[in-house]
């Protein structure tokens, strides 16, 4: 908004009561002043919507998901018991035949490292994981892996699964 003095320069300007010639054309700070007025007017409302945006909580549907890690929910691959439902772990599938194409290693770190040798195995997976079990040298192994890497490994041809069987 123009302040006292500019609006008494400029009337007199209009008026043609300008005793200089400097003083018959406004200045440069004028018409820059009279260009943001007309561009951003004091009498704008503020926008609504730019008020309640920063108070808003920014939510996604990944952060409606919980990811804390529960008790029994991770099982070191190479252990003897895969999780369950009533070990407090995450509910697997129904087994579901597979055959290991190339021999793999399942590793969460370097001590717990367990080589799956080719042949058949069984194959349950819950949300987050799989788990593959198979007998070697007579004795049944088991080893799990993130749901990431068994799809990696089913898309790679390292793994197949056939058909399901009932859980007995």
């Amino acid at each position: 908004m123009p302040q006292a003095d500019q609006l008494k320069k400029e009337a007199q300007r209009l008026a043609g009561e300008a005793k200089h010639p400097s003083e018959k054309l406004p200045t440069y700070q004028e018409l820059l002043d009279s260009a943001i007025e007309d561009t951003f007017p004091a009498s704008d409302p503020i926008a609504v919507g730019g008020a309640t945006k920063i108070a808003e909580p920014h939510t996604t549907l990944r952060d409606a998901k919980d990811w804390t890690l529960k008790p029994g929910s991770e099982m070191p691959p190479g252990g003897d018991a895969a999780p369950t439902a009533s070990a407090g772990g995450p509910e697997l599938s129904a087994p579901c035949e597979g055959f290991v194409e190339r021999p793999m290693t399942l590793q969460a770190t370097v001590e717990d490292a367990v080589q799956v040798p080719r042949g058949p195995c069984t194959i349950e997976q819950s949300e987050h994981r799989a788990v593959l079990r198979w007998t070697e040298d007579g004795q049944d192994r088991c080893g799990s892996m993130a749901i990431e890497d068994y799809r990696d490994r089913l898309a790679d041809g390292a793994l197949r699964r056939g058909e399901r069987r009932d859980a007995g």
